[in-house]
């Protein structure tokens, strides 16, 4: 008869499939860990890259729709640089006035002057929409990026905005405006 022979374990083998579980569990987590290290960098700079196209882009939409009124001046207010882009708008157009409105011809002529005015002020880059004889109250502005510094100027038709961004990164853009620009308040 023949002998059954049964397969009998090592205690070395038992250690060594443990051994190697363990070795896959440490390489794992430190995959993990070296991963979300480096994603945590891929964010941090596509963040920087975004707040810095966030800036050049508001500027140059903003600059671009106000180009087509040859309403785009530089002033000083409280010491701040300002750029400001007038919006004239009829107070009545024709296609504003209801049926039932009462017309009146003499509030034809009028026209109300709204400006867009962007400065930086305390760290960070303002927009305010308001009428042209309103007085300036940095606070009441839109914030739309963190910026150091603004300085804008006009020079016949080129708008040279110079900028300094969060992290100390100077800026500047050069705009062609299509439509003369006014000339720089005081």
């Amino acid at each position: 008869m023949m002998k059954k022979f049964s397969a009998r374990s090592h205690p070395v083998a038992g250690a060594f499939v443990f051994l190697l579980l363990g070795v896959f569990a440490v390489f794992s987590i430190l995959m993990v860990a070296l991963s979300a290290q480096l994603y945590k960098d891929t964010v941090a700079r596509t963040d920087a890259h975004n707040e810095r196209r966030v800036a050049a882009n508001y500027l140059m939409n903003t600059i671009h729709a106000g180009d087509a009124q040859a309403a785009i001046y530089t002033k000083e207010l409280d010491g701040m640089p300002v750029l400001v882009i007038d919006w004239a708008d009829e107070a009545w157009d024709d296609n504003d006035i209801a049926d039932d409105e009462e017309y009146d011809e003499d509030e034809e002529e009028e026209a109300y002057i709204y400006q867009t005015l962007i400065y930086c002020h305390g760290g960070t880059l303002y927009e305010l929409l308001t009428s042209s004889n309103e007085p300036l109250d940095p606070g009441d502005g839109n914030a739309i990026c963190a910026m150091r510094s603004f300085s804008p100027s006009v020079e016949g038709s080129l708008l040279t905005v110079k900028y300094e961004e969060e992290d100390g990164t100077e800026q500047v853009l050069h705009v062609a405006l299509h439509a003369q620009a006014k000339e720089a308040v005081e």
